[in-house]
């Protein structure tokens, strides 16, 4: 058996989420997430049965990944 440790994978809420970023507002999560095919922003999004989780490190790399 082995002793490492999984890297801890930080979920959050579209609310949470947009307390964290400011510049995102809820609508504008809920936009890039119902268009997340068009866009890319479907491998941030977790859905839990009906609650929906963004992935905050690829969230992150998915805003640098526009940003160049």
């Amino acid at each position: 058996m082995s002793n490492e440790k999984k890297p801890t994978r930080r979920f959050a809420t579209v609310n949470q989420t947009a307390n964290i970023f400011p510049a995102f507002s809820v609508s504008s999560l809920r936009y890039l997430i119902f268009n997340g095919k068009n866009n890319g922003f479907e491998k941030c999004v977790f859905r839990v049965g009906r609650k929906i989780l963004i992935d905050l490190d690829l969230f992150e790399a998915w805003i640098d990944q526009k940003q160049a």
